[in-house]
């Protein structure tokens, strides 16, 4: 009985772990000036071997509409980027209002993602 306990224990603290601020900053890259743009939630899934990544972004201004252009990478165990060249996606979000996206790898040997976001969609890379 014990060990259920403790197991439960430590699977709840890995889940609050994936809900935190510094892991969701961990996971994101901003190109260039993002203003009132927020990632607030991250999750992710494999359902028949795809690798799926989702992201909650969110305009924090009262009434202005945002556009701006996201994209996901996909790496693997050894931090190898699989995605290749990735197209912007352009996206829109009014003022108090939230979207979720989506992005997909069919590679199994996909282990952690980062997702960009820009206000221009320019094809900056970015070192780190």
């Amino acid at each position: 009985m014990l060990k259920k306990v403790v197991i439960s224990v430590g699977l709840l603290g890995s889940l609050v772990a994936c809900g935190s601020t510094s892991t969701i900053k961990s996971k994101t890259d901003v190109i260039g000036e993002v203003k009132n743009i927020e990632i607030t939630d991250l999750r992710t899934k494999r359902v028949n071997g795809v690798f799926i990544a989702q992201a909650t972004i969110i305009n924090d201004s009262n009434d202005t509409p945002q556009d701006i252009y996201y994209r996901c990478h996909f790496y693997d165990s050894n931090k190898f980027d699989l995605s290749g060249q990735v197209q912007w996606t352009p996206l829109q979000i009014y003022g108090g209002q939230s979207q979720t996206v989506e992005c997909s790898s069919n590679s199994d040997q996909v282990s952690d993602f980062r997702v960009e976001i820009s206000s221009t969609g320019a094809s900056v890379k970015v070192y780190k």
